[in-house]
């Protein structure tokens, strides 16, 4: 399954099936089925010990996976412990392929500008997730609701699908052609590994040799934000992620963050979101039972 990805063509909105937050601590084994539409899960907690077709796979925080129709999986053994992880179902009448990377590099570099589609790994633990966890709780809080909207769910999925799939072209295919460009795009999946620690502009330079003011200058010009714009952007993706999946407090993942104290996170996520830490995490509250997948 690693190195084969999902290619979809997109031509009008997915039909959204189903979708929740699995959360178990007894003896468990995954129910064997066919699958008969598509399904991704996302690890949160835990290993899932999981067949899927031939594979065998341990599924873990952060790690994602595709099953598509048509496939045989099941439990591969019972589960022991905590355990905990995303599950959504959706179905396309569009064109769908499964294909290796080089194949999908190609038509990638024919289409990405010419028709809408979306690539999702078949297998990954790299994906950068942080926005998931946000839009995911976003889809479940809406298809809890008494009376959802089928469309609205509908076009959620779609976006989804296509924000996981952007982030996957942007570090994968999409490959940036210039030295510095380069540099740039390592220097920004730097930030966002670095970005709990109290890291810097000063820092960044002396890591990657540049001056300071130079750095600043090309980093803007590239990304359209600067370096601390850029570092507190993640920050507060990494503190949304943590209000919606943790019951930690707002002072403990401030610190937690990078953030040096707890009124400037306070004030600063207030300015950007537009709403308090503690109003956020009421809005898409944490969602849990779900264990009916």
């Amino acid at each position: 399954m690693k190195n084969n990805y999902l290619f979809l063509a997109i031509n009008q909105a997915l039909t959204f099936h189903s979708a929740g937050k699995f959360t178990f601590n007894k003896k468990w084994k995954h129910s064997e089925r066919i699958a008969t539409n598509y399904e991704f899960i996302l690890g949160i907690s835990g290993v899932l010990h999981l067949q899927v077709g031939d594979d065998f796979l341990e599924i873990k925080k952060d790690d994602f996976v595709v099953i598509s129709p048509g496939t045989y999986y099941n439990g591969a053994q019972f589960e022991e412990g905590d355990l905990s992880f995303y599950w959504c179902h959706f179905e396309s009448d569009e064109p769908a392929s499964i294909e290796a990377h080089e194949t999908i590099s190609i038509k990638v570099e024919e289409m990405y500008q010419q028709s809408p589609f979306v690539v999702l790994p078949m297998l990954s633990d790299t994906l950068n997730i942080s926005r998931l966890h946000i839009s995911l709780n976003q889809l479940f809080n809406f298809c809890n609701q008494k009376n959802a909207n089928q469309y609205h769910l509908n076009y959620l999925i779609t976006s989804i699908l296509f924000e996981i799939s952007n982030s996957l072209l942007q570090s994968e295919f999409l490959a940036e052609t210039s030295k510095s460009e380069r540099t740039l795009s390592v220097i920004q999946q730097w930030i966002k590994a670095h970005c709990r620690d109290h890291i810097s502009l000063e820092d960044i330079a002396v890591e990657f040799n540049y001056n300071k003011s130079y750095l600043s200058r090309i980093f803007s010009k590239q990304f359209n934000q600067t370096v601390t714009e850029y570092i507190n952007t993640e920050r507060l993706l990494k503190s949304k992620e943590l209000l919606l999946s943790t019951s930690l407090n707002i002072e403990e993942i401030s610190n937690l963050c990078g953030f040096k104290d707890k009124s400037y996170f306070y004030k600063l996520f207030k300015k950007t979101e537009q709403m308090t830490p503690s109003e956020f995490r009421n809005t898409y509250p944490i969602t849990t039972g779900l264990t009916n997948e």
